[in-house]
């Protein structure tokens, strides 16, 4: 505002076009002034442009504020820049980021109520990353700035500017002056202080922005014929959707780096026990290259297959870990850890055979996931399994022996299942588990893309989905389309599909209304924002709500254990309760007698932390303006308990 104020009146003295082109590649050049400035100065200024044009400042610029971004797009090109090309970059990049903060700065009001981001919401960021060819990296920088560098960061002000004698210089730096005073004036108290609401939001917006772009990629890559769709591949954008909080800025080139150095060391031992392999000094095959014929012999690829169980399953260079961890199934999360599962683990092993021009492709059997090779000698399968580095042969005189090979649809399909499964054994019951969410967005989308109905898995998904209210546009395509193929259709289906419908529409409808936490003739003595000890348990939790008297509605949303069963709750009969967020992940409904304060508060490591507060002054939680318009009266009450930490 200051600056088109300032714009327009140069332009009405006549004095703009006059000044030098000095002044002009020095306002360019002050770091006060925001691309979104500088485009507005081009607008009203043309020589302004030719002269930003001619001194290619466009892109140098773009890299300072949009500096994720200018990684992606110029630092690895080999292309000269082009200082027209930056101008137009910056133009889309300051239009986007325009759009895209007006969203985002909506998101807390009209989500709230809601158990996610609503599908209004989403629908208008997706229609963001479609802006040009590079609107998608110009959400991930602003998202990246969100999580990566706090919210906001108040800018040191600068004192003492001389005055020199050209009245254009004091012009530009009067409007330099009061550009650092308005960015100090209104930046928050803390050079790092960080909204959490914003963060918790960009948070759950990446992980929505990653599934969609994933699931794009996904689509490409299944239009291709089989032998082109590259299983490494796959397996990588299916790794990208479950990575969002750290925007997983390793590129599929890297993991592809990572798979040749396995390659080379398998040549390099190759080359110590048989120096006359033709696998040591072969061209090595693109992921994407379509493999026909094998160019080794039956005994020379079994001597392959053995090197490579020497060196990386035998002693242990990868491990199958039984643990429950979603990184397991992750690509790139078990090249680095080298453990996974025996889906993953079967991908590496193929891949490297793959580069060495070896075909071997994924199946099951004995309900065992395993990998098969025919071998040149036409009479022979052989079944590998990488986690016991066995061999099993199958010779093809042995009738009524079937053997189907798994897609990379149908592969994903089996690591979909098993991540929804281990992030469902270690969800802490609230609805913004990533792992959770990352692994039903899988299920759904590949469900919807794949010709087969696998109700095991799909019936527990599709109602996960429905309680928390995410990907609610997936579940109804998916139950159309099993509405369609099926003749008999379970109730079940058709209850999830119009409960589906009922909350999709709930959503298109704005915001829920509030309602409003009044105090009056009412007994409770703790309030929001509050930090909490269990008298029972170990955890301390934050309170992010309260209830009169016990309500059947609240508990309903909370995990059920010991301390919410009907006898245990009639025990307390008549009092206030609270809901919060614990210090473990979980959440609770707790009686105000079984709570007490924690004299010593300390931040609560909850996900849900910031859908709820603003940030953590070192006592209490200070709430965002929805729970703050929600129980408009507690902020009064945490202040009468100021001097039981004083004192302490």
């Amino acid at each position: 505002m200051i600056l088109m104020c300032i714009a327009f009146l140069l332009m009405k003295m006549g004095r703009f076009e006059q000044l030098s082109d000095e002044i002009l590649i020095k306002i360019f050049d002050d770091d006060c002034l925001s691309a979104e400035d500088l485009i507005s100065v081009k607008n009203v200024c043309c020589r302004f442009d030719y002269i930003c044009n001619y001194e290619k400042l466009w892109k140098t610029r773009f890299q300072s504020r949009y500096p994720w971004a200018w990684k992606k797009i110029y630092s690895r090109s080999i292309k000269p820049l082009n200082s027209q090309k930056g101008k137009k970059d910056l133009e889309t990049a300051v239009t986007v980021s325009l759009k895209f903060e007006k969203i985002f700065n909506s998101i807390s009001h009209q989500s709230y109520k809601f158990n996610n981001i609503t599908s209004p919401i989403l629908s208008s960021i997706f229609e963001l990353l479609n802006v040009g060819s590079i609107g998608h990296l110009i959400v991930f920088n602003e998202l990246h700035g969100i999580v990566h560098d706090g919210s906001h960061k108040r800018l040191q002000s600068q004192d003492g500017f001389s005055i020199p004698e050209n009245e254009a210089i004091v012009l530009f730096q009067a409007f330099t002056a009061l550009r650092h005073f308005e960015a100090w004036f209104t930046a928050p108290n803390s050079a790092m202080e960080t909204d959490l609401t914003k963060l918790y939001y960009a948070k759950c917006l990446i992980y929505h922005v990653k599934h969609y772009l994933s699931s794009k990629k996904l689509k490409e890559l299944f239009k291709l014929p089989p032998q082109r769709q590259s299983l490494e591949k796959a397996a990588y954008y299916f790794a990208e959707v479950f990575q969002s909080n750290d925007l997983l800025d390793t590129e599929y080139e890297e993991i592809s780096s990572e798979l040749d150095k396995l390659v080379l060391i398998v040549q390099s031992y190759l080359r110590s026990t048989n120096s006359n392999h033709p696998a040591i000094s072969i061209r090595l095959f693109s992921p994407d290259e379509p493999l026909e014929s094998s160019p080794y012999s039956h005994e020379e690829c079994i001597e392959i297959f053995q090197c490579i169980n020497l060196k990386f399953f035998a002693r242990s260079f990868f491990r199958a870990n039984v643990i429950k961890e979603i990184h397991r199934v992750l690509l790139n999360k078990v090249i680095e850890t080298k453990e996974g599962n025996d889906i993953t683990l079967s991908i590496i092993y193929s891949a490297i055979c793959h580069r060495l021009g070896i075909l071997i492709l994924p199946t099951i059997r004995n309900d065992r996931y395993k990998l098969k090779w025919k071998s040149p000698n036409s009479e022979t399968i052989v079944f590998i399994n990488p986690l016991e580095g066995r061999f099993e042969y199958l010779y093809n005189n042995r009738r009524g022996v079937c053997i189907d090979d798994c897609p990379t649809k149908t592969v994903l399909c089996h690591l979909a299942a098993d991540s929804f499964q281990i992030a469902r054994e270690n969800a802490k019951n609230f609805s913004t588990d990533i792992d959770m969410v990352a692994a039903a967005g899988m299920v759904l989308f590949l469900e919807s893309v794949s010709e087969d109905y696998n109700k095991n898995i799909l019936d527990d998904v599709l109602g996960y989905c429905v309680k928390y209210e995410v990907h609610l546009e997936s579940i109804i395509e998916i139950c159309q389309k099993i509405f369609r193929n099926c003749t008999r259709v379970e109730e079940t289906i058709k209850s999830l599909s119009t409960y589906a419908e009922d909350k999709l529409t709930l959503q298109t409808h704005g915001p829920r209304s509030l309602e409003t936490k009044r105090r009056k003739f009412v007994d409770v003595k703790y309030a929001t924002g509050m930090i909490m000890h269990h008298k029972f348990a170990p955890e301390h939790g934050v309170i992010f709500g309260w209830d009169k008297k016990h309500d059947l509605v609240s508990q309903s949303t909370f995990q059920e254990s010991a301390f919410l069963s009907d006898e245990f709750n009639k025990c307390y009969e008549g009092e206030p309760f609270y809901k919060l967020l614990l210090s473990d992940g979980s959440c609770c409904y707790l009686a105000e007698s079984l709570l007490e304060i924690k004299r010593r508060p300390t931040p609560v490591e909850h996900p849900e932390v910031g859908r709820y507060f603003r940030l953590f002054n070192g006592i209490f939680y200070v709430p965002n303006a929805e729970l703050l318009m929600e129980y408009p009266e507690d902020e009064k009450v945490k202040h009468k308990f100021l001097n039981f930490f004083v004192e302490d």
